[in-house]
C-alpha cells in the first residue's frame, strides 16, 4: 500500500432523508440555517430556489430531490441547513447551497476507506454524484458526494440564464456578483 492511500482527508458528514453522506471539507465554505429561500420559477425540480449569502445570490439544491430520495417524513422534518459550497471548475468558480437535514461532524477517511460503487445496486439515481461509500464497522454506509457533479453544466447555464432574465440585482442595482457559474 502506498503512502498516498494512507493519508487521511477530512470530510463533513450530514444526513439527508435518513441516509448518511459526506463531502470533502475543502469544498465547504460554511453551514447556515436555511430559513429564507425564495422560489425561482423555471428551474429544474431539484432547485429549491435562491438565497442571499453575504450579499451574493446562490442557487439552493434540495438534496432529497437531487438524489431521488423519497422521505415520507419530509413535511414533518424539512431540510433545515444549507451547506454553502465553493468549487473551482474549468468554467471558473462555482458557489451553491445544498439543503440537508442535519450536519453531523467532520470525519477522516483514507482513499482506501472509500470504495467505488460500480457493482452496488439501488444507486442508479445517485451514482453520478457519488464518489464511493465508506462501510463503517457498525455496517452503516456513508456515501461520499462529488459536489462538482451535483449541478450539470447544462443546468448551470440554464440557472444563469433564468437569473439574468429575471434581472436579479443586488442592493447597488448592479448585476455583478451574481454569476455563480
Amino acid at each position: 500500500m502506498n503512502l498516498s492511500q494512507q493519508v487521511k482527508d477530512s470530510y463533513m458528514s450530514f444526513m439527508v432523508g435518513g441516509r448518511h453522506y459526506a463531502v470533502c471539507v475543502i469544498y465547504v465554505l460554511e453551514v447556515v440555517v436555511a430559513d429564507d429561500i425564495s422560489p425561482l420559477p423555471g428551474t429544474p425540480e431539484y432547485v429549491e430556489g435562491i438565497m442571499n449569502f453575504r450579499n451574493e445570490v446562490l442557487p439552493v439544491i434540495n438534496m432529497r430531490k437531487r438524489l431521488s430520495i423519497v422521505d415520507l417524513n419530509a413535511q414533518k422534518n424539512p431540510n433545515k441547513y444549507a451547506v454553502v459550497f465553493d468549487i473551482e471548475t474549468q468554467a471558473g468558480q462555482k458557489r451553491f447551497c445544498l439543503l440537508v437535514d442535519k450536519v453531523i461532524n467532520v470525519e477522516e477517511f483514507t482513499k482506501n476507506d472509500i470504495k467505488t460503487i460500480d457493482n452496488l445496486q439501488n444507486t442508479a439515481s445517485a451514482a453520478p454524484y457519488i464518489k464511493g461509500v465508506v462501510n463503517r464497522d457498525n455496517g452503516e454506509f456513508v456515501y461520499v458526494i462529488i459536489p462538482e457533479k451535483i449541478i450539470s453544466k447544462q443546468d448551470m447555464e440554464s440557472l444563469q440564464n433564468i437569473m439574468e432574465n429575471s434581472q436579479i440585482i443586488n442592493e447597488n442595482n448592479e448585476n455583478e456578483g451574481f454569476e455563480f457559474f
